[in-house]
């Protein structure tokens, strides 16, 4: 079973996505959706829990792995293209069937966009940190 930091890495880059797009819009969002003044009332940093959605998204890429790990299906359905709605999960994991060498720059090149969102997730803190 290959390293799984390429599935776990695009999983938290769409979270991370998600994120930014919310944090981008969430004052104009104040002003004309209920839910938005909600999350104010049951805290006013409620922004500052937004990395646990990057480890939600991240969770979810990993979710076949998950189900083949407790052995809920047998491999040959979760590499079926239904998988692939969970960030391209059978077509990346045939691709690594087919060489190892792309396996491993896969799985490093999700290493280092995993330590990129560390640091982007340390200086979002650190930013918040120094407005109080």
């Amino acid at each position: 079973m290959p390293n799984k930091h390429v599935y776990f890495a695009i999983g938290a880059l769409h979270g991370a996505a998600v994120i930014a797009w919310v944090g981008y819009n969430r004052h104009a969002w104040f002003e004309h959706f209920r839910w938005v003044r909600a999350l104010y009332r049951w805290d006013r940093d409620w922004f500052l829990y937004f990395p646990l959605a990057i480890a939600f998204f991240g969770a979810l890429a990993l979710l076949p792995d998950i189900l083949l790990a407790f052995e809920l299906l047998p491999k040959g359905i979760i590499r079926s293209n239904v998988f692939n709605i969970f960030y391209g999960y059978a077509w990346l994991e045939r691709i690594e069937d087919v060489n190892p060498a792309i396996d491993h720059l896969l799985n490093a090149l999700g290493s280092v966009v995993l330590y990129g969102l560390s640091l982007a997730v340390l200086g979002f803190y650190a930013k918040e940190l120094s407005k109080q």
